[in-house]
């Protein structure tokens, strides 16, 4: 499989982040790091627990 680059950012963009994580088809994100955050605890379920 060719590496895949997906690049975005911004809080509106999380869920769309997150959808591309759990679908494994990109290789490699390029963002900001409270996006990546927030978008890697949608991708996990984590968002909310505690």
């Amino acid at each position: 499989m060719p590496n895949v680059v997906f690049a975005s950012g911004g809080a509106t963009k999380t869920h769309a982040i997150a959808a591309v994580l759990r679908s494994g088809l990109g290789s490699a994100l390029v963002c900001d790091e409270a996006t990546a955050r927030a978008a890697m605890g949608i991708a996990l379920g984590t968002v909310g627990v505690g």
